[in-house]
């Protein structure tokens, strides 16, 4: 049986990795990844108005490009007045599932993790699936955020992004999940129970 865990704070993940960056000297930022960030500080104020430990919300900005993630911290910070203690970059991650799955394993140890907000292109909302089917003992959201590229941009990005096993192989692995936690509810194991 999943153990429940019981949230305490706020973490937002901002993804900001990106094919369309130009490397580790890139400051300037992209379109679509601006677009995240308006959405991050959104969620933020949303969290922060509406909830009791809304002060106790971190934000981890996910950019394998160091600069950017700098340029990224300094607007939220400076241009929406947000304590950069609460804003951290995380840089070492290559796609949207392996961020994921580093962070909400780390994340589920705690006695009491956060809820989380996953902020990136709603495109991606395929990938945020599949990775967060296992993480379901976690209080988890998904933002999704509308991706002004081109189709081939998002393409070619995707094709980056997709799971290396592809989305078949997990679309399994959950199918199979689903169907185990359903008859280990069905059928508990009452052998622990059971006196020689």
């Amino acid at each position: 049986m999943t153990k429940v865990l019981f949230p305490e704070g706020n973490l937002i993940i901002l993804y900001a990795n990106s094919t369309g960056t130009n490397g580790e000297k890139d400051t300037q930022i992209p379109n679509h990844i601006y677009e995240r960030i308006v959405s991050c500080v959104h969620v933020y104020h949303r969290i922060l108005n509406s909830k009791p430990d809304g002060a106790r919300t971190e934000i981890f900005i996910v950019s394998a490009q160091k600069n950017l993630g700098n340029s990224i911290k300094q607007i939220i910070v400076e241009r929406e007045s947000i304590d950069q203690s609460g804003v951290a970059i995380i840089s070492d991650y290559g796609t949207l599932a392996d961020a994921l799955d580093s962070v909400l394993n780390k994340l589920k140890e705690r006695k009491n993790p956060p809820t989380i907000y996953v902020v990136t292109s709603h495109w991606q909302r395929e990938i945020y699936d599949y990775v967060s089917i296992k993480f379901k003992e976690l209080k988890v959201h998904f933002d999704g955020v509308l991706d002004p590229r081109s189709t081939k941009e998002i393409e070619e990005e995707k094709d980056k992004e997709i799971p290396s096993k592809g989305f078949a192989f997990y679309k399994e692995k959950a199918k199979n999940k689903a169907i185990d936690m359903l008859l280990n509810r069905i059928f508990p194991d009452k052998g622990a129970n059971v006196s020689s």
